[in-house]
This record gives structure tokens, C-alpha cells and sequence, in this order.
């Protein structure tokens, strides 16, 4: 009996001496707090232990705690609905500095070649904007989760995220709005778009057919370009425009019936959404509102310019690519009368600022509207650009 009794002593200080092994007290690191979550899938949320973010951790026991690296970009920010909108729109600016990068490409060795498709004498851009390119760079990927993110991706988060925000103040409800407006006119545009080309009249299989061949003929291009340091010869130019006349028979559907009844019915939808983010941007003032406005409305390529009538009449402008020329300035200019950012660091300057050319230098750390008075438009527009502006403000940008 004795004997026995001594093996259960025995066997009960060995497990009490395992219990305190593998459940300390309290006082000890939060290690084993992390390590009872995972043992046990049976406990209740209410009992689960929250996970120590990695900011109050210390650094030594972030490999321990086998927790991530902090990312760059924290989609957890309280952010309005403003700043992710803008933040979104910075995204897709970036574009081509992601897929460059994606493609292996030295994003500044490219830059500082400043080769221009079919200029005799490339300009090569200067250190400063070098440098301020190489800040867009930066800015640009701190707005991606980690390196391996692709473009769509980020694309995506970034736009749930924004979905996810309840729009706060009266700018950013009445953006919500012009948002949905938006959507509807470019679900309509490239509805109309697809049946100009007839693109549901051939399979899946043949368009994919189709965009690698386009693709393969695009790369061929670029290589072209590159040659010789950038500098475009008169045969690569012949040689290209052969390219894009292969492109062009790509895009072509032969023998393709066009529904002219449906067309018809989707131009006339488009326009109605259009007058109507016209008007809707008359009763709503915001700087971003107004550069979703522009897209539409003062941009040929989107359709048709909505002013045209009134810019020959009033203004006594009649060659459209003039006035193509002109809105390229009007548009930056009046969303920073609208108080849209248009400092040194704005995305407006940056991107007049990191052009090779050579006066878009003068635009490195100015702010736009200084740039543009002092620098950009010459004489002979000031009048034009002049009264255009007046007209914009008087019209449709009702202060």
C-alpha cells in the first residue's frame, strides 16, 4: 500500500510539474496566450485572446511570435472617403510605373534615357526631375500591400475599401453620387463600344487569339523605340506605322452585322447620363467632381465636345484640336481654383514636372497655377485660355 502510494505522488508531482511547463502564469511573455488560441479550436470567441499587433511587440519577438512585418500601406487607417477616393485615383496613375516594374524593367535607368518616339534629338530629362520622379515612384508603391502585389489586385482592394467607407460630409455624398453616374456612363460606353466592333460576334478563343497577337505586335514596338538610344530613324518609323496598320486589321471583325437600332438607343442613353452629370456638377461644387465632369464633357475621345457650339459662337474658337489643346491646361486649372491639391508635391505639377521636355522642368517644386501663368501658356493663348476659363467658372463652375 505504502509502495503504491508513492507511485501516485509520483505521478502527480510529474503533472503538475508538466501543467506549469506548458501553462505559466500570467505574468509571462504573451507567447502562450497566441500558442492556446491555436491548440484549442473549440473555445468561444469571447474567450479567444486577442493577438498582439505587431506595433507592441517587441522587435527581438516578432520572428517568436512568427507575426508579419508591418506593410507599408495599412488598410486598417481610418481614412474618409475622400482621401481613399483620392488615394485610388493616385492608383491607377501609377499603372505603367507597376507593369514596368513587373515586367523587370530599371523604372529609372528608362526614365533618365528621356528618349521621345520620333524626336531627331532626345531630351534628357534633369537631376531634379529625376529626382522628382523617383519620389512618384516612391508614392506610388507605398500605396501597394508589399512588392509582390499585382496591379489588379491592389486595384481591387483599393476599391473595396473605398466601397467599404460611409461617405461623411456633404462633398463627399454628392461624390458618391457623381461616382454612380460615372459608372453608368462607361458600363454604357463600352457597351457601345463592343458593338461598333461586333466584339460578341466572335468566341472567347478568338479574341484571346486576337489579344496576344496584339500584344506580341505592341512589344515589337516598343523594342523599336528603344533601339539606337531612343532615337526613332525614318525606317523604324515606316516600320511601325506597318505594325499598327497589322494592329488595325486585328481590331477588324469581317463580315459583322451591325445593330444599328442598339447603337443608336446606347448613344442616346450615354448622352442623357452625360447632361446629366452636367447638370449635377452645377448644383454640386467639388474639385473632384469636376475632373469626372471634364473627363466626359471636355474630352473628345469620350464621344464628343458638349461646348463646341458655344466655344465657336461665344469664344470665336472653332478648330477642335485647339480646343483639345486648351482643355489639357483648363482642366488642372480649374480644379485648383476648386481648391483640389496643386502644390509643388501634387500630382498636377509632378506630372508636368517629370516630362523630358524642356520648359516642363520650370515646373519642378512650383505649384500649378504658378507654373502655368508664369511658364506653360504662351501670349498668344493667354487670351483664349483667358476667356475659356471665364466661361467654364461662369457656367458650370458656379462658386
Amino acid at each position: 500500500m505504502k509502495k503504491s502510494l508513492k507511485y501516485i505522488v509520483v505521478i502527480v508531482i510529474i503533472i503538475l510539474i508538466y501543467y506549469f511547463i506548458q501553462f505559466p502564469n500570467t505574468t509571462k511573455p504573451l507567447v502562450n496566450e497566441v500558442s492556446l488560441v491555436e491548440q484549442s479550436t473549440k473555445v468561444t470567441d469571447s474567450a479567444i485572446p486577442e493577438k498582439p499587433k505587431a506595433d507592441s511587440v517587441p522587435k527581438e519577438l516578432v520572428s517568436e511570435l512568427n507575426l508579419p512585418e508591418k506593410p507599408k500601406l495599412e488598410d486598417d487607417r481610418e481614412l474618409s472617403y475622400l482621401t481613399a477616393y483620392r488615394e485610388l485615383v493616385q492608383y491607377k496613375r501609377c499603372g505603367m510605373i507597376y507593369h514596368k516594374k513587373q515586367r523587370g524593367e530599371d523604372l529609372i535607368a528608362e526614365y533618365t534615357k528621356g528618349y521621345d518616339r520620333f524626336a531627331e534629338i532626345p531630351m534628357k530629362p534633369t537631376e531634379v526631375q529625376i529626382d522628382f520622379y523617383k519620389g512618384q515612384i516612391d508614392s506610388c508603391f507605398a500605396l501597394l500591400i508589399d512588392d509582390k502585389e499585382g496591379y489588379r489586385d491592389g486595384y481591387l482592394r483599393l476599391s473595396k475599401r473605398l466601397f467599404n467607407i460611409t461617405p461623411d460630409t456633404d462633398e463627399e455624398i454628392a461624390l458618391s453620387q457623381a461616382l454612380e453616374i460615372n459608372k453608368k456612363l462607361k458600363q454604357i460606353s463600352n457597351q457601345l463600344f463592343k458593338e461598333k466592333i461586333g466584339y460578341d460576334q466572335i468566341t472567347e478563343e478568338e479574341r484571346e487569339a486576337k489579344a496576344k497577337k496584339k500584344l506580341a505586335l505592341y512589344d515589337e514596338i516598343e523594342l523599336i523605340r528603344k533601339r539606337n538610344d531612343g532615337n526613332t530613324t525614318d525606317e523604324d518609323y515606316q516600320i511601325i506605322m506597318q505594325i499598327y496598320e497589322q494592329i488595325a486589321i486585328l481590331n477588324k471583325i469581317p463580315d459583322f452585322e451591325i445593330n444599328t437600332e442598339e447603337i443608336a438607343f446606347l448613344e442616346n442613353e450615354y448622352t442623357i447620363y452625360a447632361l446629366e452629370l452636367k447638370e449635377f456638377f452645377q448644383k454640386h461644387q467639388s474639385p473632384d467632381i469636376f475632373l469626372i465632369f471634364a473627363e466626359y464633357l471636355l474630352n473628345e475621345r469620350m464621344g464628343k465636345f458638349f461646348f463646341t457650339e458655344d466655344l465657336n459662337n461665344k469664344l470665336g474658337i472653332y478648330d477642335t484640336d485647339y480646343i483639345q489643346n486648351l482643355n489639357k491646361h483648363i482642366v488642372p486649372f480649374v480644379a485648383c481654383t476648386l481648391d483640389y491639391p496643386c502644390g509643388p508635391e501634387s500630382y498636377f505639377s509632378i506630372n508636368h514636372c517629370i516630362h523630358p521636355g524642356g520648359n516642363e522642368a520650370k515646373a519642378c517644386g512650383k505649384n500649378v497655377i504658378d507654373f502655368y501663368l508664369d511658364d506653360l501658356i504662351s501670349t498668344n493663348q493667354m487670351i483664349d485660355f483667358n476667356n475659356y476659363f471665364n466661361y467654364l467658372m461662369d457656367n458650370h463652375a458656379k462658386l
